[in-house]
């Protein structure tokens, strides 16, 4: 997908307040990314 193709909605959606990280987490080795590649979505850590 080209950046030109994105739309300003395309990244509109509701999102919970508690699904939101307000703070980091105490230990940092349990933290986790989502990382979009290649047409997927990875977990990393």
């Amino acid at each position: 997908m080209h950046p030109k193709d994105l739309k300003i909605e395309d990244f509109r959606y509701t999102l919970p307040d508690e699904l939101i990280a307000h703070y980091p987490l105490e230990e940092r080795d349990s933290s986790r990314l989502l990382i979009f590649r290649k047409g997927a979505i990875e977990e990393s850590t």
